[in-house]
């Protein structure tokens, strides 16, 4: 679905309000809209000058006050989530080797369908990050879930959002995965290793991934686990289930203890959201 004049008179509004290019930038995204429908916007709306900053997020960042903020990663380590966990319905499932928690009933079934239908309209072959094309690494499909798509996506990110303790405005647009018998997700990290081509193109501008938000919206007649092969331990898929973990240390540098898998289903069919977060932003990183 292209940009409207709409949500372009909207992009307008906002800069001439006092927001900054990379606040309504990341807004845009946090809407769903792509990189294209969100370069389009802000060209059609934003001064010249302004806009050819664009190109030169380097030099934008440096003159401006309300650029791109850095996490503290000690204080990243110790989100809501982490502070509640001992009174709440979390379950902390490592916090030496890696920081890992699980949330029994984090959405309904009702929430879970919903999900499961959307992904099954919108889902193409999945690709990996560092490639622009299929790879036998990831065999699933997969889907971005714009909330301008499906606007009940909202929802569920504010939610993640508040549990995770984590602003949406430091996040990736959530994502849908769908796993047919067979299907996998081999051995991997979330965070981008730094050196690699994948680092300069995902993380040098748009940050590192920090917290990885993921959910279970069925329980697969069989495999399909998460497999976390540092701890050696496999969480198996329950609905509206959901685990977190933070990618990265306490000193900010990734963790490999994070290295995990998406086990092949076995029999039945396997569907999930993630939404990954990140240590750049704008306004403030916390929600509580």
């Amino acid at each position: 679905m292209a940009i409207s004049e709409e949500r372009v008179k909207w992009t307008r509004s906002e800069l001439k309000g006092g927001a900054t290019i990379e606040e309504t930038r990341r807004a845009l995204e946090e809407q769903g809209f792509t990189a294209k429908d969100v370069k389009y916007a802000l060209k059609k709306a934003a001064p010249r000058a302004d806009y050819k900053k664009l190109a030169k997020p380097e030099a934008a960042q440096a003159g401006s006050k309300s650029s791109y903020l850095h996490a503290d990663y000690r204080a990243l380590a110790e989100p809501k989530l982490v502070r509640d966990a001992g009174n709440s319905n979390v379950t902390t499932l490592f916090e030496d080797e890696l920081q890992l928690y699980a949330i029994r009933n984090f959405l309904s079934a009702r929430q879970c369908e919903q999900l499961v239908n959307a992904i099954k309209g919108d889902a193409h072959p999945s690709k990996v990050d560092s490639y622009d094309q299929q790879s036998d690494m990831r065999s699933s499909r997969t889907c971005s879930l714009r909330i301008h798509e499906h606007p009940f996506v909202g929802s569920i990110n504010t939610a993640i959002a508040n549990t995770l303790g984590l602003s949406n405005t430091w996040a990736e647009v959530t994502q849908g995965q769908w796993y047919e018998p067979g299907q996998q997700y081999k051995p991997h990290p979330d965070y981008f290793v730094p050196g690699t081509a994948e680092y300069d193109r995902f993380a040098k501008t748009g940050g590192q991934r920090t917290w990885t938000f993921m959910i279970y919206l069925n329980q697969p007649e069989a495999g399909g686990g998460t497999h976390f092969l540092k701890v050696d331990e496999t969480i198996l898929p329950e609905q509206g289930m959901a685990i977190c973990w933070n990618n990265l240390l306490r000193s900010g540098a990734p963790n490999p203890n994070t290295v995990h898998a998406g086990l092949p289903v076995e029999a039945g069919s396997k569907f999930i959201i993630t939404k990954w977060f990140r240590d750049r932003g704008t306004g403030q990183p916390f929600t509580a």
